[in-house]
């Protein structure tokens, strides 16, 4: 349970980079540090959702913990960069524009789901496998 914690933390922090960098592009100042915070500001409500579907996954309620599982992790890489992005640009004409900047970043994104993503799912394909069984599906 650690061990996918921790990588779902290092892919976050490798997508603050990501976006950082696309900011960076855009031709705006920023720091690093102030990037992290406001970034993680803008996790809060999914990573309440990943709580309470870790709070769903300890009751025992597999059905109700995917899908705030789901929706927490999604919002967290699918919403946040764009809106991290857009964020930080003004209306200036030069460097890189926010919708190429969130493009790029989705496709980094991307690449460190195919590389990352069998350590990162593999506890969620467990449970999945459990959910499927439990229901007598396949």
């Amino acid at each position: 349970m650690i061990k996918p914690a921790l990588v779902y933390g290092v892919f976050i922090l490798l997508v603050t980079s990501f976006s950082f960098f696309a900011v960076l592009m855009g031709r705006n100042q920023i720091t690093f540090k102030e990037s992290i915070g406001r970034f993680g500001s803008m996790l809060i409500p999914f990573t309440a959702m990943l709580a309470i579907s870790l709070l769903f996954i300890l009751m025992n309620s597999g059905e109700f913990s995917f899908y705030f599982l789901l929706a927490g992790f999604a919002g967290s890489i699918l919403l946040v960069p764009p809106l991290f992005i857009s964020s930080y640009f003004r209306k200036t004409s030069t460097g890189l524009d926010p919708l190429y900047g969130s493009l790029i970043v989705y496709i980094l994104t991307g690449i460190l789901f195919k590389v990352m993503g069998e350590m990162m799912f593999e506890t969620i394909s467990k449970s999945l496998e459990q959910i499927v069984t439990f229901f007598g599906l396949f």
